[in-house]
């Protein structure tokens, strides 16, 4: 499905879209020259890209796609294709506290000079 209100190119879902929400917000980037697609190429576009996305609960994924072969006649050609991956999420403070609790022990081993 079209992911264009969310900054996207595509959402995807973990199930069916009639049982849950989508969850991810997919851009698709390429390294061919001409490509029209040249987000995320600076910092200020992640962040904005990753800010909407942890608005509205999704996780941004990216596909990087590469193309080692020249010809795309036939479905063969999709074994020259390489896809990258990578989720980005914004970083929440609450959710990745550390526990910085002292755990009191009794069997702490001392050591005499």
């Amino acid at each position: 499905m079209s992911g264009i209100t969310y900054g996207a190119d595509f959402v995807a879902y973990r199930h069916h879209p009639e049982l849950v929400h989508s969850e991810y917000a997919v851009i698709v980037s390429s390294e061919e020259e001409g490509d029209a697609n040249k987000r995320l190429r600076v910092w200020s576009d992640v962040h904005c890209a990753t800010r909407l996305c942890g608005g509205v609960a999704k996780t941004l994924l990216v596909l990087d796609i590469s193309k080692s072969g020249h010809s795309v006649d036939s479905p063969s050609c999709l074994e020259s294709y390489t896809v990258k991956e990578r989720t980005i999420r914004r970083w929440n403070p609450e959710q990745c506290r550390e526990d910085h609790t002292i755990v009191e022990s009794e069997n702490v081993a001392k050591v005499e000079m």
